[in-house]
């Protein structure tokens, strides 16, 4: 294993059909790279099902291993626990990694670089408002689906915050990442494709606003503006339903606007309380 550069980190969650598309973009032979010079980890999450037996039926050159069951940020670092290579890659399962993707990343780290970020695009596009992709074209986001860390670094870190359940610990990364003077380096021929997802709606959504207010008092900043974080969603959901037409998907997104303003404006006494 000497030869190998890479470690790609793929955290995974009851969505075999989309994880396998993802592998088979970085099957060897597919990436541009050298089979020799990466490796791919899964950790998976799955609680109903795995995916054990398809990655050992189908993808025998994937390391399989078990997620701690604590979230997302958690089943990062424990799939980076088992990367063998000087470079982390992460990506998400839902991915669809180009050709040149590793090749691309394996070349920028030559610049000294310890933190490199992709180009993640939607070429699919947006059908309505009710859908989403963590789109990066230009840097600065570091979302976790397309990111590449010294495992130095990482380990220094200690990877992602697992005090985030479902959401936010990217942002905290990031922030963290500044605290520290490390200005990531964007790498724009890395380029995966995030398909389109469904929005988190209603009481869904709004429950995810608890991972705001602890971000909040994690880096000792708002992250809302001068808003409260109530109105700051009233104008985010009505921005997003006028991002396209005016149709049934416009609807429902200012109906979870109302949801979730109603369920913070409830809870955040609390939660402001609980994260103190």
């Amino acid at each position: 294993m000497s030869d190998v550069q890479i470690s790609v980190v793929i955290p995974s969650r009851h969505r075999n059909d989309w994880l396998a598309r993802c592998l088979e973009c970085l099957a060897p032979g597919r990436q541009t790279l050298d089979p020799s010079e990466y490796e791919v980890i899964v950790t998976d999450d799955g609680s109903n099902t795995t995916a054990e037996s398809m990655i050992r039926e189908r993808f025998s050159w994937v390391k399989w291993v078990s997620g701690p069951r604590r979230g997302p940020a958690a089943n990062r670092n424990n799939g980076a626990r088992f990367a063998r290579a000087p470079w982390i890659v992460f990506t998400d399962d839902d991915c669809i990694p180009t050709q040149g993707w590793l090749a691309a990343y394996l070349s920028a780290s030559k610049t000294g670089s310890v933190v490199l970020e992709g180009k993640t695009v939607c070429r699919e596009g947006f059908p309505s408002a009710l859908y989403e992709a963590p789109v990066n074209e230009r840097g600065g986001s570091l979302w976790a689906c397309n990111l590449m860390f010294s495992s130095d670094l990482y380990r220094e870190l200690k990877g992602y915050d697992e005090s985030f359940p479902f959401w936010c610990e990217d942002m905290e990364m990031q922030n963290r990442l500044q605290r520290h003077g490390i200005t990531p380096l964007f790498v724009p021929l890395a380029e995966v494709d995030h398909p389109p997802r469904k929005r988190a709606l209603g009481l869904k959504a709004a429950r995810n606003w608890e991972a705001r207010v602890h971000l909040e008092k994690v880096i000792g900043a708002s992250t809302t503006g001068a808003d409260s974080m109530p109105l700051h969603i009233v104008k985010t959901r009505v921005a997003q339903a006028i991002e396209g037409k005016w149709n049934w998907g416009a609807l429902v997104m200012l109906g979870s606007g109302l949801v979730e303003f109603v369920y913070v404006l409830l809870h955040i006494v609390g939660w402001r309380k609980k994260y103190r």
